[in-house]
């Protein structure tokens, strides 16, 4: 019962921390962005354009609060004497080349399944709604920006976060499925609405299913980056434009499904399927990967 106490509370803990970062950062960057347009007002008698700087807040806002959070437990663990590296896992993978293609194809195949299939299910209006004003507000401002901080800068920290350290934690207090089903939830909770609850809690047990199988945080990252840069581009097609939805999750599934198949090749190819003589634990040193050894 201890265990599971404090796997809990350090998840808990690292998840606010986490958040609280990016309270703190959205506000003193609103507040600057407000009080520089009404000096930007007062000197040039100009009160009737909108503000300008607010365009591309959650792009700087995603960027800033990523960069604090990846410092402060870099901090964090060398304070304490430890391997930020270690704890989260983040360590390469051989064959860099094979060892992409998994990740790249299910991440994808799983943006074309949560953006077709959820269409066909009647979810309440609000629900939608609710969505509709997140993703205005995620998807506004300079595209280039915007697609760096939702390809790049997002997924690398949510990873290191909720897959490097709060599912890690939470595996050394329970079982591994539990620790993934519970990391996913609040992998999902966090990204705000109902709608997004429903394909993220999903996809953050693919994501742990490929830190795991991998062996490496770097896997979990590549899918997550995919699965935005899909989205992204799939957001920019209406569904009147595109091709019948019927062959579009034909594709997503068999993205998927390829992307599981490239992941248990690579395992055999590189010899992941032979267990190590110590369990995988973040609190020891990463086993080498490398099949010749």
């Amino acid at each position: 019962m201890k265990k599971i106490f404090l796997s809990l509370l350090k998840a808990a803990l690292y998840t606010f921390v986490f958040l609280g970062i990016q309270l703190a950062v959205t506000l003193v960057l609103s507040v600057s962005a407000m009080l520089i347009e009404e000096i930007r007002a007062y000197i040039t008698g100009d009160v009737s354009s909108e503000l300008y700087q607010l365009e591309n807040l959650v792009s700087v806002v995603t960027f800033v609060s990523g960069a604090i959070t990846i410092l402060f437990f870099w901090i964090f663990f060398a304070v304490r004497g430890k391997s930020f590296s270690q704890e989260v896992r983040w360590h390469r993978m051989p064959n860099a080349g094979q060892a992409w293609l998994g990740p790249l194809e299910c991440g994808f195949g799983m943006s074309i399944l949560s953006s077709f299939v959820l269409a066909l299910i009647p979810f309440p209006e609000a629900w939608y709604a609710s969505y509709d004003e997140s993703m205005e507000l995620l998807m506004s401002g300079n595209p280039i920006l915007l697609t760096a901080a939702t390809v790049i800068a997002a997924p690398f920290v949510e990873e290191v976060v909720f897959r490097g350290l709060v599912y890690t934690r939470l595996c050394r207090g329970m079982k591994t499925w539990i620790a993934a089903l519970l990391s996913a939830v609040i992998f999902g909770l966090v990204h705000g609405t109902l709608l997004h609850l429903v394909f993220t809690v999903p996809m953050g047990l693919v994501l742990c299913l490929f830190y795991e199988k991998y062996r490496s945080l770097w896997a979990p990252i590549i899918l997550h980056m995919s699965f935005n840069l899909a989205g992204s581009v799939l957001g920019y097609y209406s569904l009147e434009s595109a091709a019948p939805i019927i062959v579009l999750i034909a594709i997503g599934v068999y993205l998927t499904v390829l992307g599981l198949l490239s992941m248990r090749w690579y395992r055999r190819d590189t010899g992941l399927y032979v267990r190590p003589a110590v369990p995988v634990s973040v609190e020891t040193e990463p086993l080498s990967l490398d099949a010749n050894q």
